[in-house]
């Protein structure tokens, strides 16, 4: 007030200078008075003083709040699960279509489109005619799968001979060469084979043939018998014989040969009966 009355401005600022002064003495010397106690008491064998924390008070939360975790966490669970188990899409396609397709010992029509769990599954596609595939797949959860059958035309051969060998072979009425002969890449069916030989009856069998195997057929031609003799002798002319007789319905004409030493020759009968030959046995003289 003095400084402030007298007109001496820098007074105050002394004032504060030195207060400041004062005051980092004083905390010199607290410092000093701790750093000496602490001396003391690690010479005297004691700990230093810790500071002891208060624990945490809990927090108390709403029973609503609570519940709605409790419902959140079982909801990320069933979701997560179901997300990792999801089933795949599988499409199962045959060429030609209409095949048969078996899935585990299940039957269904192709094409097959559904929904499988993942796993491991032996898939079998089969159709008439042509040679089956099986092929086992593998499904991983959500996946697309998507599979094309192709089969292949199935065939067979025929190995087929004749006794007697030679006899010409018609399949379905084409000519295919001679016996013993082998006919492959056969479709899967029945044929009318055929086998002519001449001199032998005609021989038409139906025959199967079965896929990627070989049937070995034989077949016996039956021998046409040759016609009846016809008997002729000297001087025979539209029913009349030399010597002999003609007679027919039971009447009949003759007609002898004049001189001496001539003997009887055959006869024809055309009776009711039939037609009767008689032929005389001849005499020899010696």
């Amino acid at each position: 007030d003095r400084g402030s009355a007298t007109g001496y401005p820098g007074l105050e600022a002394e004032r504060a200078a030195q207060f400041r002064k004062i005051a980092s003495g004083l905390a010199k010397r607290a410092d000093s008075s701790q750093s000496v106690n602490s001396n003391r008491q690690s010479e005297a064998g004691e700990a230093p003083p810790t500071r002891v924390m208060e624990p945490a008070r809990p927090v108390k939360l709403p029973k609503w709040l609570l519940a709605m975790a409790v419902l959140l966490v079982i909801g990320l669970a069933v979701g997560g699960y179901r997300f990792l188990n999801r089933p795949a899409a599988v499409e199962i396609v045959s060429d030609p279509a209409g095949a048969t397709i078996m899935i585990n010992e299940e039957r269904y029509q192709s094409p097959f489109k559904g929904r499988l769990e993942a796993g491991d599954y032996q898939v079998k596609v089969f159709l008439q005619g042509h040679f089956p595939k099986e092929e086992t797949i593998q499904l991983a959860a959500g996946q697309n799968f998507k599979m094309t059958a192709a089969l292949k035309p199935a065939s067979g051969d025929l190995k087929l001979t004749s006794k007697p060998v030679g006899a010409k072979i018609y399949v379905n009425g084409q000519a295919r060469g001679k016996t013993p002969a082998e006919l492959t890449g056969l479709p899967i069916k029945k044929f009318k084979v055929k086998f002519v030989k001449e001199g032998y009856k005609p021989l038409e069998k139906e025959v199967e043939v079965f896929g990627g195997k070989t049937r070995n057929l034989e077949f016996a031609l039956t021998k046409i018998p040759p016609p009846p003799p016809v008997y002729r002798s000297s001087g025979y002319s539209s029913g009349y014989s030399s010597g002999g007789s003609y007679s027919s319905g039971g009447g009949s004409s003759s007609s002898s040969s004049k001189g001496r030493g001539r003997r009887r020759g055959p006869s024809i009968d055309f009776s009711k009966g039939g037609v009767k030959v008689h032929i005389p046995k001849p005499k020899f003289r010696f």
